[in-house]
């Protein structure tokens, strides 16, 4: 949960511009505070289909831009074709230090958990996302946070990955999941930071993967398996542990890294005073392939933001009006939509039944253009967007 300080900026340049796809900040107010998010869009998005989206969560005192690099998704995210997202901790004061955070249980106050749901929310209404494969990953804290989303955003996450995260005392109680949630997680036996065996903010790992094979409802022995040590310089062997046997055909996947420390398996980046970080798998590209066996059976419909108060309250909404590849369109009653052109000249035209619509605009020119949506019962609503 420590912070990495040993990413040099020419390295970190380096590995930040080698992805393909392109990355965009946002920020969005939530509960008082400045909320920040990373995204990576896969080379050749077009916003024509709808993609996975991965939520991928920083260690304690890290941030955004350190796990986009350490954990190695963007490569992923481009041969794979996924979106992935980079949320940003607030700063905190935890048991190890202060810095920035995510308070999974940890009982500092900041609402990162109402984040996360509404960061779904806005990508939903600006990118295209396929919410029945929403999955959540991260490192040491972010781990323990992406356990806190299968506790509590069930009907939204339809798998997690954890590596050297576990859940803090108490938090078994709490975590009310509403459905069987599919659980890969990865942790070293010498970590020093967040215990295998446990410590007062976590609880043991054997315990944790317990707790969610009975959560799980699996039956039956695990298949258990030694892996090749196919890098013997590394000082470290792997073994997987695989309950498959579980309600809603769902399973859970432990990789124990024999001698490995707080670090994050395949990594490129090594860092010894961390301890060992084993080369004989990969935990990125293992994450991605289980979370690819899993749909959420039924996910919970998304919301439609808009920043316009006095439209949510007459039932209209349009947004964003800073817009990329869709626009969203809410009405309560029949319209007619037309989009104009800075020139007057009707882009589109269109009959929209009452409900929410989504426009495709990405191959719109940039530029300003006016929503108008004439309604059933007479009234106008017009708003102006900026296609970027």
């Amino acid at each position: 949960m420590i912070r990495r300080n040993i990413l040099l900026l020419p390295l970190l340049i380096l590995l930040w511009t080698s992805s393909f796809g392109q990355f965009i900040r946002k920020t969005v107010q939530h509960d008082g505070e400045t909320r920040t998010y990373l995204i990576h869009l896969p080379s050749g998005y077009n916003g024509e289909t709808n993609l996975p989206l991965v939520i991928n969560l920083h260690g304690f005192g890290s941030n955004a831009t350190e796990q986009s690099v350490y954990s190695r998704f963007n490569f992923l995210s481009d041969v794979n074709d996924f979106i992935v997202v980079y949320p940003e901790g607030l700063v905190a004061t935890l048991p190890l230090g202060t810095g920035q955070h995510w308070d999974a249980y940890f009982g500092t106050g900041v609402d990162d958990l109402g984040f996360i749901d509404l960061m779904i929310d806005l990508l939903w209404n600006e990118y295209s996302i396929d919410l029945s494969r929403v999955y959540a990953t991260g490192m040491s804290n972010g781990g323990y946070m992406s356990f806190m989303l299968a506790c509590e955003l069930s009907d939204r996450i339809a798998a997690i990955g954890s590596v050297t995260g576990s859940m803090v005392r108490d938090s078994f109680t709490q975590c009310d999941p509403q459905r069987p949630v599919p659980v890969i997680q990865f942790h070293g036996t010498d970590d020093g930071v967040v215990a295998y065996d446990g410590s007062d903010f976590g609880y043991s790992i054997p315990d944790v993967m317990n707790y969610w094979v009975e959560q799980n409802t699996c039956a039956g022995d695990p298949v258990i398996t030694e892996l090749e040590d196919t890098d013997p310089d590394d000082n470290s062997t792997v073994t997987r542990t695989v309950y498959s046997n579980c309600e809603g055909e769902v399973a859970v996947d432990f990789y124990r890294i024999n001698g490995g420390g707080h670090t994050w398996p395949g990594a490129i980046i090594d860092q010894p005073q961390l301890g060992v970080t084993n080369k004989d798998i990969s935990a990125h590209t293992l994450i991605w392939e289980f979370f690819t066996n899993y749909t959420h059976p039924n996910p919970r419909e998304p919301r439609i933001i808009t920043s316009l108060d006095e439209a949510i309250a007459k039932g209209t909404a349009i947004y964003p009006t800073l817009a990329s590849d869709r626009l969203r369109i809410h009405i309560e009653q029949p319209a007619v939509l037309s989009i104009i052109n800075l020139k007057g000249s009707t882009v589109t035209q269109d009959q929209l039944s009452p409900g929410d619509h989504s426009l495709n605009i990405i191959s719109w020119p940039q530029g300003a253009y006016i929503v108008r949506l004439i309604q059933a019962d007479g009234s106008v609503f017009s708003e102006r967007i900026i296609k970027i």
